[in-house]
């Protein structure tokens, strides 16, 4: 799992005892698995195999590196190179002895790289505030912290020669605040601060001793720990990972006159105040030269000389390499260096003289300075940008995006542009391998660039990674499609058949585990196909005549026989065609099982799917008020409620009844068992109305109903000509004909007692009775008349 391990599939199947055989397809029944057909040699035959491998396992990358991958493409900042420190120290931390360091070493020369590109050439005002930790961090050697803890527990730590070659390279990265932190060890310093009560052979000679050494000290303490050095008196930034809320507080107590201990940070704000303070304190150092109490504490320590040389600027003998005489040039020499050409050219020179203008990375370095910014873009493909692994082909893609934004590189680069952003893609895709984490990665990298100025390849590098993805969970499909949603709202058809393809991958396993969960399974199915409904409405969102003809397809579409369906419904939409093609089947289901002519349907799997669909789709697709009339019918059935009979015959005359586009949408063969269901209904009514009291009577169909019923009847008969079916439509016209007699004397009945019940309240109102009769008005008597008369 190496970050730049060079991955070829066939490569590595060639080293099997069987040859592949060519060519390679894509398996069309599962998008996401690639077929590799194998030809195996026997003694006396040949044999062709097919293997299978999923388009998402790949070489693998470690914790580390997806982590890393997901910080940089999930934030809105382009902090790469904070990301890949705290990247180099969990896999510096983690690496062991079987590791050769090849690859985390060569992911340090590209965080140098990274650094350098940010600091320096996508900084408008660079200054050498930046340049200063870019050469600390990635040049100059590092202080050894295990020598640092023996040195504070040793009591002459000055004995050690290592003591004064870390105090010089303090000195020498500018790090003059650690300098005197590791100077107060020195024997001679804790004794000269040591309180006068602490020892009782304290002598008058030895006070006047310590005093002059104390004064030393002090003059020493406020030309290191004032120094105005840009990039600080410490390496605690230099990275730029921490914040100032997360360092200890400074102490800002005044060491030097006109000088404050702040005043490092001016050299990103204010470089001429900052140069101000910074003349102050050279002028501090020349005249502690002369001071009195230093020069006797040189005396007494010569090793101090060179520390103070080195802050003078006197040091043109002490340096043994160029990152360390160009950092100390800048630190104690030329710290207002204003361009990156200026820096160049110091550059240039230290290179020469310490003989090191051959070196290729200086040489890298030296000519992105001097303005050479696609030599940035190179280094970073031979340091792994080009090799397939994940984490270096997407920096190198990141920063070319971020120059190419800067204008720092020229338009025609744009077709380079697109090409490392393609093979970043392909190299989060092959070196991927849990849970979609590597899907999410490619989104994210390609979603900003997915717009119609920029190269179509692109988008439809998105779109084809989303159509062989196979997710593992719902929450995979819900993280991609909503990331790809604002893609589907600009008209992408591309990306929109990748989302439909994701959400189909889901209602899949959803239906292939039915029996598993039951009716659970088939309300999360469809769910999902709602949801491909919603992006295929927000494709359609602004396109009216496009959004019409679908509405139109979608209402207009009509049952079919024997559970099949014209093509013509496969053409509404991906997700609206299965919700149809769905709905058809469970209504056939349900129609069979009220018939009775079959069991095998589960009456929960209609109404889950009624219970997704019917606030939503009912008025606007057939299918789906279809379906939630007969689970209706189902459910009045499951009741034994006694007046589920009206409930059922109000149902199969609203399917029964034509819709708003002037025709029935169900096929014959279900309008025929929809008159079946009603005939029993039917019977079991006459039988009553002859056993009972005609007035206490109710019919359960209308009017209207039995007229809807004699229309389907008629339209039916002309199609059928097998005698046990007109046999039953002769049965099916006599029982609608007496059914016809029984809607009309309930009607009446209801009539009158809607009349009886108007005329009380109109005798109420108008407090009216025959008793008074006498007492009333002609025209009031004429009003009570003519209501007695209507009774």
């Amino acid at each position: 799992q190496g970050c730049f391990q060079d991955y070829k599939i066939i490569k590595m199947l060639s080293s099997s005892p069987v040859r592949i055989a060519s060519p390679m397809a894509w398996d069309p029944k599962s998008p996401s698995s690639l077929l590799l057909p194998f030809i195996k040699k026997l003694k006396n035959e040949k044999r062709m195999e097919i293997h299978s491998f999923a388009s998402q396992d790949g070489i693998g990358a470690n914790m580390i590196e997806l982590s890393t991958l997901l910080k940089i493409l999930e934030t809105e900042k382009s902090n790469y190179r904070q990301v890949l420190h705290k990247c180099i120290e969990e896999w510096d931390q983690q690496s062991d002895s079987t590791d050769d360091g090849t690859s985390l070493e060569m992911l340090k020369l590209i965080y140098a790289i990274t650094h350098l590109t940010e600091t320096l050439i996508l900084n408008p005002n660079p200054t050498m505030a930046d340049a200063v930790p870019f050469l600390r961090l990635h040049y100059l050697p590092n202080v050894d912290n295990d020598a640092i803890a023996k040195f504070e527990s040793a009591a002459h730590p000055e004995e050690y020669e290592e003591y004064w070659s870390v105090l010089e390279l303090l000195v020498r990265r500018g790090c003059t605040s650690d300098a005197w932190a590791l100077l107060c060890h020195h024997s001679i310093c804790r004794r000269a601060f040591l309180s006068p009560d602490s020892s009782n052979t304290v002598n008058e000679y030895h006070e006047e001793q310590r005093q002059v050494d104390r004064d030393g000290f002090f003059t020493l303490r406020a030309i290191l720990e004032s120094a105005p050095l840009p990039g600080g008196r410490t390496d605690y930034h230099d990275a730029g990972v921490l914040d100032d809320a997360d360092a200890d507080a400074e102490d800002i107590t005044p060491l030097l006159d006109g000088v404050h201990r702040l005043d490092y940070e001016l050299w990103r704000t204010n470089t001429n105040m900052a140069m101000t303070s910074y003349r102050t304190w050279k002028a501090a150092i020349d005249s502690a030269t002369s001071n009195v109490a230093l020069m006797a504490l040189q005396r007494r320590e010569p090793r101090l000389i060179s520390i103070i040389e080195m802050l003078s600027g006197n040091f043109s003998n002490m340096m043994s390499t160029w990152p360390e005489a160009l950092c100390a040039e800048i630190l104690y020499l030329r710290p207002n260096l204003s361009t990156t050409n200026e820096l160049s050219t110091r550059l240039n020179r230290f290179l020469r003289i310490h003989n090191a203008d051959n070196e290729g990375f200086s040489q890298t370095l030296l000519a992105i300075l001097e303005g050479n910014h696609g030599r940035i873009i190179s280094v970073l493909y031979e340091l792994g940008g080009g090799s397939g692994a994940a984490l270096p082909a997407t920096i190198t893609s990141l920063l070319c995006n971020l120059l190419m934004k800067s204008k720092l590189l020229p338009p025609s680069s744009e077709e380079l542009q697109t090409d490392l952003l393609l093979a970043a893609a392909d190299a989060i895709i092959s070196s991927t391998t849990s849970n979609g984490i590597g899907m999410r990665l490619t989104t994210l990298l390609l979603l900003p660039h997915c717009t119609p100025k920029r190269d179509i390849r692109i988008t439809a590098t998105l779109a084809e990674a989303l159509e062989r993805f196979c997710p593992r969970t719902d929450a995979e499909a819900k993280d991609l499609l909503d990331l790809v949603q604002p893609i589907v709202q600009k008209k992408s058809r591309r990306v929109l058949d990748g989302c439909i393809s994701i959400i189909i991958s889901r209602v899949r396993y959803y239906e292939q585990h039915q029996q598993i969960a039951g009716s659970n399974n088939i309300k999360t199915a469809m769910t999902w196909l709602v949801r491909g409904m919603e992006l295929e409405d927000a494709f359609y969102s602004n396109d009216t005549e496009q959004q019409q003809k679908v509405n139109d397809a979608t209402a207009n579409h009509i049952f079919y026989s024997d559970n099949t369906i014209d093509s013509a419904v496969g053409c509404f939409g991906s997700c609206v065609g299965l919700v149809i093609r769905k709905c058809i089947q469970v209504s056939h289901d349900l129609l069979e099982l009220l018939l009775g002519k079959s069991k095998s349907c589960d009456p929960a799997v209609a109404s889950q799917i009624v219970l997704v669909l019917k606030d939503e789709y009912e008025d606007t697709i057939d299918s789906v008020r279809v379906l939630s009339s007969l689970n209706n019918i189902v459910n009045a059935i499951i009741s034994q409620d006694p007046k589920s009979e009206i409930t059922r015959a109000l149902e199969i005359t609203k399917l029964l009844m034509k819709n708003q586009h002037g025709c029935c949408p169900l096929a014959p063969i279900m309008q025929w068992g929809l008159l079946l269901l009603a005939l029993p209904i039917l019977n079991n009514e006459q039988k009553c109305f002859d056993t009972g009291s005609a007035t206490d009577f109710q019919s359960a169909f209308t009017t209207q109903g039995i007229h809807v019923m004699m229309e389907r009847v008629l339209h039916i008969s002309t199609l059928h000509e097998d005698e046990k079916k007109l046999e039953k439509l002769d049965e099916l016209r006599e029982a609608l004909t007496k059914g016809l007699m029984r809607a009309i004397i309930t009607e009446n009945a209801l009539r009158k007692q809607d009349i009886l019940k108007q005329s009380r309240t109109y005798s109420d109102k108008k407090n009216l009775t025959s008793t008074e009769i006498n007492s009333y008005s002609p025209t009031e008597r004429e009003e009570l008349v003519q209501k007695m008369l209507d009774l």
